[in-house]
C-alpha cells in the first residue's frame, strides 16, 4: 500500500478529488478541509487518524472495503449523501455533524 503522509500533519483543501479511482491508498494524518469527493471509487484504502472539516465526501462516491480508523468529521458543511459504502469497517470514528440522505451501506 502506498502511504500518502506518514509524518507531520499535511493539509489538503479544495476541489482535488474529482472523478478519479484510487487503489490500495492509505491517508495519515490528512486534514482534509473543505474538500468535496465528487464521482470516485476507494478499493481498499485506509483513513486513519484523519480530519475532514467541512467536506463532503458522497457525490456519487464507492467505497470498496475501506477503513476508517481513529477520524473526525466535524463543521457544519460535513456530508455524506449519496455515497455507498460496501465492506468497509469504521473504528473510533467521530461525527460531528453531516448530512445523510441516500446513503447506502452494504456488509
Amino acid at each position: 500500500m502506498k502511504v500518502i503522509d506518514k509524518r507531520e500533519w499535511k493539509k489538503w483543501w479544495g476541489n482535488k478529488f474529482l472523478r478519479k479511482k484510487f487503489r490500495d491508498e492509505i491517508f495519515y494524518k490528512v486534514l482534509f478541509d473543505d474538500i468535496s469527493f465528487n464521482n470516485l471509487i476507494f478499493y481498499d484504502c485506509i483513513w486513519e487518524n484523519c480530519h475532514f472539516k467541512n467536506c463532503h465526501i458522497g457525490f456519487n462516491t464507492h467505497y470498496y472495503n475501506c477503513k476508517w480508523i481513529n477520524t473526525k468529521f466535524t463543521g457544519k458543511y460535513s456530508g455524506f449523501s449519496d455515497g455507498r459504502f460496501e465492506s468497509c469497517e469504521f473504528t473510533n470514528v467521530t461525527i460531528q455533524s453531516g448530512l445523510m440522505h441516500n446513503l447506502r451501506f452494504r456488509d
